[in-house]
């Protein structure tokens, strides 16, 4: 029978002991789902892109995460019975705070290359769908002559414009604001999108991957932020800070009476 330091036999009953020693239940921990880079092996794979370094990083860097919650849990189960629970926790608030800082400084590494993936596919699909301007002038005269038809005409016309991949007219649909093209943002990116499948689904596929890992990494790190309050009992652990100012401010006023 293993000893337990914070109880004792008490009026007839085994309770809970009120000294130093005395340890208040913990919140239940277990690191959530969202921190895991496994799902990202298999979006890499079905977009091409087993190789690609950008989506590793960021797999390694969830996968980084995960395993220091699996440390932190370790230290806040393995507390040393010579010290007290107040001191415990405040010994594994501070390593806490110490992965939190790493995983900053990991996701804004890992979301700037995510970033810079993105803008070199989104150059690779304008080369390849053609997206090119002979001006301004050239741009609104294209936005006018199909502002001016009826929407079943226009839809017609920009469907006939998608398929043989005229990039003159995707990019005056797509490279203006949707206050001067009298398209939504939403169609823009729909417009893209159809574009990119007709005429370049590898680029299309890839940039969905990197969008869904950019989504996946947003999701973790804010998990990460959530357990760690709760890996390292922080409101436990603020209980006992209030409990020891209010110890520290009796003392004060007793020896102010002295």
């Amino acid at each position: 029978m293993s000893y337990r330091p914070d109880l004792e036999y008490r009026g007839g009953r085994i309770a809970q002991k009120t000294d130093a020693h005395a340890r208040k239940p913990l919140p239940e921990f277990t690191i959530p789902e969202r921190i895991n880079g496994a799902f990202l092996d298999t979006i890499a794979r079905e977009s091409g892109m087993a190789d690609d370094t950008t989506l590793k990083g960021t797999r390694d860097t969830l996968a980084s995460w995960r395993q220091s919650f699996e440390q932190l849990s370790k230290v806040r189960n393995a507390q040393d019975p010579a010290v007290t629970q107040a001191a415990h926790l405040n010994q594994l608030a501070k390593l806490t705070d110490a992965a939190l800082t790493r995983m900053s400084g990991q996701f804004d590494r890992a979301r700037a290359g995510l970033n810079l993936k993105r803008e070199a596919l989104q150059g690779e699909a304008i080369e390849r769908l053609g997206l090119t301007t002979r001006g301004q002038a050239a741009e609104a005269e294209i936005r006018s002559a199909l502002l001016s038809m009826s929407a079943e005409a226009r839809q017609k016309a920009i469907s006939e414009a998608i398929q043989r991949g005229d990039g003159e007219v995707i990019y005056a649909l797509t490279n203006a604001s949707p206050l001067v093209s009298g398209i939504s943002a939403e169609n823009q990116g729909t417009i893209m999108r159809r574009a990119l499948l007709a005429h370049a689904p590898d680029v299309l596929r890839k940039q969905e991957a990197i969008d869904k890992a950019q989504s996946r990494l947003n999701d973790g790190y804010t998990a990460a932020l959530d357990a760690a309050d709760v890996v390292s009992a922080k409101a436990v652990a603020d209980s006992y800070r209030r409990e020891s100012q209010s110890a520290a401010a009796a003392r004060a006023e007793l020896e102010g009476q002295a």
